[in-house]
């Protein structure tokens, strides 16, 4: 029994792709009805109301109205500012009221110029231990759990920290919890983003390969639901052909249940995949050849 719906309205919100760009967007953006609205940046009056909303307080004072101003109307650095304000100690909470603590002098404070900058701010006053724990969470993945994350975590007497992590980053407004608190989300793209960008790419490939050896381990009994998710992983561990192989059986998946489009995104990739080993291969053995140093 299928559900007709006779209208349906459909909300997509994107940033400015690069190029190329692809070509499902181009479709997109040629389909009927279609109707486009290009968002600029937030007026002081809304930076403001912003500003208040996640601070949870009614009110500002001027000074800090006067700061938010160097956020251009850019609505992650009135969130970013605020939150880094409110941590480092420069403002205090109290009663939903907002207040500069004294001799704090706002206009001396110099923030970051970029949004990833700002976040790349707030890590860093994380402790060590912290920041670990944040890092492996972000090549899990946007969303995580707990369980995956003790399992991962290097350091066994560091283990126990964990939950106190989640309330840390919860407060800070890192992440936020999903359901019953044992799985969580980062807070938002570019916050992921900027964490996942802070490792070293060793790092993460050592990590994302834990990560699918965990899933196929943990979770055999329904390893088809995991396929896209362990390609993922496997690519970014740099194992070609483990990648190649769960691409094409997510593709087969797809076909099963007449997800067409999606299937044919799997098998693309998986074609792209290989087609990309089979020239750095090709490199690899002609530098061998003509004896030329090669750097792994």
């Amino acid at each position: 029994m299928s559900l007709q719906v006779s209208n349906l309205l459909i909300v997509i919100a994107a940033r400015p792709l690069p190029e190329p760009i692809p070509p499902g967007y181009i479709q997109l953006m040629r389909a009927p009805h279609l109707t486009t609205l290009s968002l600029k940046g937030l007026s002081p009056d809304e930076a403001y109301l912003l500003a208040c909303d996640h601070l949870e307080v009614v009110s500002l004072p001027p000074e800090l109205v006067e700061i938010l101003e160097r956020a251009a109307g850019n609505p992650q650095f009135v969130e970013e500012m605020v939150y880094i304000l409110r941590d480092d100690g420069y403002i205090k909470i109290e009663g939903g009221e907002c207040k500069v603590l004294p001799h704090v002098d706002l206009d001396s404070i110099v923030f970051p110029t970029t949004a990833d900058g700002l976040i790349a701010s707030r890590l860093d006053r994380l402790s060590p231990s912290e920041q670990l724990t944040l890092k492996i969470a972000s090549v899990i993945g946007e969303k995580f759990s707990i369980a995956q994350l003790t399992e991962l975590y290097p350091i066994a007497s560091d283990k126990l920290f964990i939950i106190k992590h989640m309330e840390t980053f919860t407060n800070l407004d890192l992440i936020a919890p999903i359901g019953n608190n044992h799985s969580f989300t980062f807070r938002d793209e570019i916050t992921f983003q900027a964490v996942y960008s802070s490792m070293l790419f060793s790092q993460r490939r050592q990590l994302h390969r834990q990560i699918a050896e965990w899933i196929e381990v943990n979770h055999s009994d329904e390893l088809p639901i995991h396929y896209a998710e362990l390609a993922n992983h496997w690519r970014k561990a740099d194992d070609t052909a483990k990648a190649i192989d769960y691409l094409e059986k997510a593709g087969q998946r797809a076909l099963q249940q007449g997800n067409y489009e999606q299937a044919e995104v799997y098998f693309r990739e998986s074609l792209e995949l290989d087609a990309t080993s089979a020239v750095l291969s090709s490199e690899f053995f002609e530098k061998k050849l003509n004896g030329e140093h090669i750097q792994t």
